[in-house]
């Protein structure tokens, strides 16, 4: 038999069934930055951050109020030794004494004289006073100075029938007659130990 001739091509037909998902495709191009976003939520609190440098000295505030008075210091330092005073006033005659007894028999010159001192020897004083510090040693009849310093010294003596030298220093002053009366007084400087 012989071959037609082809026929005209026919319409188009209903898309066929969706088939299986292809190969993914090459990486695109980046895409343009996008919009800013909201704000998010506020964050917990962070941890104390290290101390940071001292600042710049601030102004001098206002000056406060007086404080209480302290306790008392202890005692200073002695200051240096002063000078040497002037010698005091003479002091004014004394009252007169009553008139004694009269005498019966003379004096025993032997025990009058057993009464003395030896010559250059301390007097020793038999009635004393006052002598708290006990610087005078009735014993011996001296005063032995136990703090430096300018000391003040004056003495009255009565004797009978002697001669009367008082010493002190460089100082000698002689009295003589049948009764003798001396008095006199002298700024001495001593140091501890001196006599």
């Amino acid at each position: 038999a012989v071959k037609g001739k082809r026929g005209d091509n026919g319409e188009r037909g209903p898309p066929g069934k969706m088939g299986p998902q292809g190969f993914p495709g090459p990486l695109g191009l980046k895409g343009q930055k996008g919009e800013l976003g909201l704000p998010g939520q506020q964050g917990i609190k962070g941890d104390l951050g290290p101390i940071g440098p001292e600042g710049p000295q601030g102004n001098i505030g206002y000056k406060g109020d007086r404080g209480t008075t302290g306790p008392l210091g202890p005692p200073g330092r002695p200051g240096p030794k002063g000078e040497i005073g002037h010698p005091g006033m003479k002091g004014s005659i004394g009252v007169r004494g009553e008139k004694g007894p009269k005498g019966g028999h003379a004096r025993d010159t032997k025990n009058e004289s057993t009464k003395l001192p030896a010559a250059n020897a301390p007097i020793r004083f038999d009635s004393i006073l006052y002598n708290h510090q006990g610087h005078y040693d009735p014993e011996t009849g001296r005063f032995t100075c136990a703090i430096s310093g300018v000391y003040f010294f004056t003495y009255h003596i009565t004797v009978f029938s002697r001669n009367v030298k008082v010493r002190m220093i460089h100082t000698m002053d002689t009295y003589q007659g049948g009764e003798d009366q001396a008095g006199g007084g002298a700024v001495l400087e001593l140091v501890a130990g001196d006599k």
